[in-house]
């Protein structure tokens, strides 16, 4: 089997020069390396997502869709600037990689912890724009898996959405997913019910439960705490999540060290909160979130 080909993005195979020999993060289904291509005589750092493949078809069908769904997302918010630089694609071997810019400053996961002076409400509001620029696309782009570690920050401090293998549209024609790849701690409990029985008809991601997610990665944000922070097990996480417990309480919006901040914004908490809604229809739009925290 052959990876994907894309027809939008710049073939840059010709122009790479040397890559890490060891990863500088690691996902389901792709490896994130450090490397240099050549622009005009010019050695440029760049991240290579390279995706995994093995000797065994069915496993690099679901790679290469992966790897498919991420290019098609690329090739559709290409110069959206909330949206990470891919630079082109390459083949490494035989697997297949996408070439990204390389942003020094991370994640916002850890960019915080380095830059403790860095305006969290700022980010959030980065956070809620880049989301916006997905959702108003028609049709909308779902990104699926909105987590800290999928958030970059660019050199202006800027954060920024990136790894869209989850990603899809909802015209139903292209990007259909039924994995539950990610974190089942950012996840909303509509797309669960099939990692607890087999029977149950597989989950569609959505706008809505891309909103669970903001809730969970804004509170994270803010507390430094990852959702069900006191739960070890995922499988205690999940139990948590269908039950109805919310990720956060208030106590942990209360105790955050940046409260002096979030006062900018005194009904954060609880426009948070509804993010966390069990039924999706009663989750905020990223319109009306973006509207209630202003």
């Amino acid at each position: 089997m052959t990876p994907p080909h894309s027809n939008k993005l710049l073939d840059l195979e010709p122009q790479l020069g040397s890559i890490d020999n060891f990863p500088h993060a690691q996902g389901s289904f792709s490896d994130v390396y450090k490397g240099l291509i050549t622009e005009e005589s010019v050695d440029v750092q760049v991240a290579l997502k390279i995706f995994r493949v093995c000797d065994d078809e069915r496993k690099n069908a679901v790679v290469f869709e992966h790897y498919r769904r991420e290019v098609r997302a690329y090739e559709r918010l290409h110069r959206n600037p909330h949206v990470a630089e891919v630079l082109g694609v390459a083949t490494i071997g035989v697997k297949p990689a996408l070439v990204t810019k390389w942003y020094e400053n991370g994640d916002i996961a850890h960019y915080p912890h380095l830059n403790p002076h860095v305006s969290i409400h700022n980010l959030t509001l980065d956070l809620v724009q880049g989301l916006k620029s997905l959702h108003s696309n028609y049709p909308p782009i779902v990104h699926g898996d909105l987590k800290p570690s999928n958030i970059l920050v660019d050199d202006d401090g800027h954060a920024i959405l990136s790894d869209f293998g989850l990603a899809y549209t909802l015209d139903g024609t292209e990007f259909t997913t039924t994995d539950l790849a990610g974190s089942c701690r950012f996840m909303a409990p509509e797309l669960l019910p099939t990692i607890i029985d087999d029977d149950s008809p597989p989950p569609v991601r959505t706008t809505r439960s891309d909103i669970w997610s903001l809730g969970c990665t804004i509170m994270q944000l803010i507390t430094s705490k990852k959702p069900y922070c006191t739960r070890r097990l995922d499988s205690q996480v999940v139990l948590s999540i269908v039950n109805g417990t919310p990720p956060y309480t208030e106590a942990d919006f209360l105790n955050a060290h940046i409260m002096s901040e979030a006062d900018q914004c005194r009904n954060l908490w609880e426009v948070v909160g509804r993010c966390w809604e069990m039924d999706p229809a009663r989750r905020p739009t990223i319109d009306e979130f973006e509207s209630l925290i202003q």
